[in-house]
């Protein structure tokens, strides 16, 4: 969601709170700095599957189990 980040660089105030995307200026102008956050997003247009990267660690294809159908040793696992 680059609309917080539009609206920074467009010296517009918004509610941020209203939005899920976060101002990356400082980022677009050449700085560098660490993510507070998980980054979700969406490979394909709207399949059901999406990925996750926070810091080091990449998941692709996430998905409800109401509408994952694959074995998984998750699903039904007894928690301890």
């Amino acid at each position: 969601d680059f609309l917080p980040t539009l609206c920074d660089i467009a010296g517009i105030d918004i509610d941020n709170t209203e939005f899920e995307g976060e101002i990356i200026t400082d980022v677009w102008k050449g700085n560098s700095r660490s993510r507070n956050n998980p980054l979700f997003w969406r490979p394909g247009a709207s399949n059901g599957n999406a990925s996750m990267l926070d810091g080091n660690w990449k998941m692709h294809y996430l998905s409800t189990l109401s509408s994952d159908t694959s074995p998984s040793p998750l699903r039904g696992a007894t928690p301890p």
